[in-house]
Parts: structure tokens; sequence; C-alpha cells
């Protein structure tokens, strides 16, 4: 009985993601997409235009950029002359193309660089925060770290600095903290630029379910929100908190804590991994083949395979006699070790490698995207960016191509990637 509870409680967990990546790949259908053909004014193979077209490759914005991504909304970024701007949907050029390079939008705003002076703008796309600095990263939780005569600070929305540029680094803002480094050791700080924890630390991790690793003198151990040390430093490995349990490792032996950091499983594995939805990958020693053991360090995947990675989407990439494939949570294999390699789930899609080409498999192992090209990458909205090229030194960008197979590039060219 027990056994056929669990059996459906993973089909029903199983069932309930693949509805949620379909609801997902739904929300994220585009109606104008990247569409690159070949110069006609010259000769030279290396040179192509970008434009936009519809999902049937009607032309709605005219192939003129050397370079066009996907929209964002109603907006999406397009390069020129090595200038990057912003278009709309009707093909306006809402941000002139005058930046060497703009950043991602966060909390309203993306950063900007003109030469060796970086800003920001807004979602109005103004000049929001002046090009006066050295660099410039994201706003998260209000603030931006920027350098100023090599030091970094901090600034807020409205461009002032709140927090002096006196660290040698100086990372994004979790919560009330960030951390920083000076000398080469990592401290915390709050809102006011005040260390709550001072900078003595070789690594400081990032906080989940309420801790951060900490790690000083070659030993880990963990502080909680109020950065008190509440794991003294005696653990020779740890890694973050992943599912509520921590992985941590002293005189050879793995085992995992909890959130009340009482060890709960004490395993005898050499190499273990993470907890990943609700599995972990083990290894006995390094003769013998990988596995997965629960929670209660039950092994529910004998070890059998020669490597494996963690679970994503409810599928582990497997590998066997040099061949890659996947098995779900109770172990079956959905699609048998064939693949000279592949990438993980994401969106319920994962690229697959043969004799060299990429392609692309769906959750149930058939292949949408013969394996074709040299490279599919920046998987978004529904579409991969192709990559052509006999080796790393002669890549060059095709064109977007979608899951259903359709390739949004005029055939018969190669257009080489710039630098």
């Amino acid at each position: 009985m027990k056994t056929i509870i669990a059996l459906l409680l993973v089909v029903n967990i199983t069932s309930a993601m693949a509805q949620q990546i379909t609801a997902q790949q739904a929300a994220y259908q585009p109606d104008l997409i990247p569409y690159r053909v070949k110069d006609r004014t010259k000769d030279c193979s290396e040179d192509g235009k970008w434009g936009y077209c519809d999902k049937f490759k009607n032309i709605k914005i005219p192939p003129q950029y050397d370079e066009a991504e996907q929209f964002e909304g109603n907006f999406a970024k397009v390069r020129k002359d090595k200038l990057w701007g912003f278009v709309d949907r009707n093909g306006k050029e809402v941000l002139p193309l005058r930046y060497d390079k703009i950043g991602d939008f966060s909390e309203g705003y993306a950063s900007v660089r003109k030469g060796e002076q970086c800003g920001f703008i807004d979602s109005t796309f103004n000049e929001a925060i002046p090009l006066v600095f050295d660099r410039a990263s994201t706003f998260s939780h209000g603030y931006a770290a920027v350098m100023i005569n090599d030091k970094w600070g901090y600034i807020n929305r409205d461009g002032l600095v709140v927090i002096a540029a006196t660290f040698d680094k100086a990372y994004p803002f979790h919560g009330d903290v960030a951390e920083v480094k000076i000398n080469g050791s990592s401290g915390l700080i709050d809102r006011n630029g005040m260390f709550v924890l001072e900078p003595r630390y070789k690594r400081i991790g990032s906080f989940s379910s309420g801790f951060a690793y900490v790690a000083k003198d070659d030993k880990w151990g963990f502080i909680d929100r109020l950065c008190k040390l509440v794991v003294p430093f005696h653990y020779d490995e740890v890694q973050s908190f992943s599912e509520g349990l921590a992985l941590v490792k002293t005189g050879g032996q793995y085992s995992f804590i909890d959130t009340t950091l009482a060890t709960i499983l004490t395993l005898p594995y050499k190499t273990v991994h993470d907890f990943s939805e609700g599995l972990a990958a083990v290894q006995k020693d390094s003769a013998s083949k990988w596995g997965f053991i629960d929670r209660t360090g039950k092994e529910v995947v004998p070890p059998r395979y020669n490597y494996v990675w963690n679970f994503s989407e409810g599928f582990a990439r497997v590998e066997l006699e040099d061949r890659w494939g996947f098995i779900d949570r109770t172990g079956k294999e959905v699609v048998p070790p064939r693949y000279e390699y592949v990438d993980d789930f994401s969106y319920g899609y994962a690229t697959v490698i043969m004799v060299g080409k990429e392609g692309v498999i769906d959750r149930t192992g058939k292949e949408i995207i013969p394996p074709r090209y040299d490279g599919l990458r920046d998987f978004k909205k529904g579409y991969f960016l192709a990559i052509g090229g006999a080796n790393m030194f002669s890549k060059y960008w095709l064109g977007y191509v979608g899951v259903d197979g359709i390739e949004y590039w005029e055939n018969g060219y190669p257009v080489f990637r710039k630098k």
C-alpha cells in the first residue's frame, strides 16, 4: 500500500509539473520573432541584417539591424554599428541607438554604458541616472552597486550615493544585507553601510532557509539572518540549504543537517549531491556507479550509472557507456542513454547532441528538432538561437528556430558572429 501511495504521489507531482510547464510555454509565445536576412548591399557572407517577422514569416519590422533580441513586453533591444537601443512593436526606435552596452532591466532601471562611463535608463527610456560611474550593476532591493575611482559603493534609485565607494568589490543586496570585499576578505553590510558581519571571511554564501554558509581558515560554518554564527567552523565542506537540508562534510563523512541545525542523515558515500526534487545523487566510492537516495537515505534509484546530474523538471541526466539519457524520479529511463550529451530540461525541452550536432527533445523523448545545428543557445519564449560553424573560431549565428522546427532566417548563407 505504501508503495502504491508513493507511486501515486510521484504521478500527481509529475502531472502537476507538466501542466505548469505547458502553461508557461503558452504564456511565452511571442507574436514577433527576430528574423535574419542576407545584406544584399554587400557581397561578404559575414554581413546580414536582423528584423522581425510573425510566426508565418511575414516581415513586420524590416531587417536593418546587426543584432536583434527577442521582445520583452512591448520592446526589444537592437544593435546597429556597435550601438544599442530599443524598438517597439511598430519598429519605432523608442530609444535611439547610442549606447555601447545596455543591461537587463531590474526594478525599473537598466544600466547603460557609453565609452568608459555608466549610468541608468528607466522604463520610459529616459536617462534617469547620468553616466558618471566607472561601472554599474543591476538594482536589487532599491540599491545598485557602482564603481567610482576603482572603489565600489551603492546608489539609490534617485542616483544618490547612499553608501560611500570604499569597497574593493560590492555585490547586490539581498533583503537588508549585501556582501562586500576588502583586501580579499568578505563581510556583510546593512542598508546604512554599517558592517553587520566584519570582513574577515574567505567566502560567504547566499541566504537560503534562513542561513548562509561562511568560510574561515579553510573551515566552514553557518550564520543566521541576524549574522550570528550558529554553526561553528568545524566542517570541511558545506553547501547552501536546498529543500530545507544542507549537505556538510567533516572527517571524510557526508551528512545532511536540517533547519534546526541537527544532523538528520549520515551517509556512507564518498560523493553526495544536494537534494533536488526530493532526491540526492550518491556514489559509494570512485570505482562505484551513481544512484539516488530519498530524504530517509533509502536508495530509490540503484547505483548503475557512470555519472548523473540533479533532477530538473522531473528528470535527471544519466550517463552510461559514454551515452546520455534521462530517468524520472522512479528510476525509469524515459530517454535511454543514446546521445553524446544532453542538457537539463527547461520549460519542458532539453537540448541533445548526436554526432556533434545539437537538437531538442520534449518530455516524451521525441526529437522535435533533429540534431542538425552546431549549437542551440538562449532558449526563450519557445525559440532557440541556432549556431553554425565547424569549430569555435568559425561559429556564426544562423537565426532563431522554434520548438516546432521552423527556422526564422533566410536560407543559403552563413552570417559570422561579430565579437
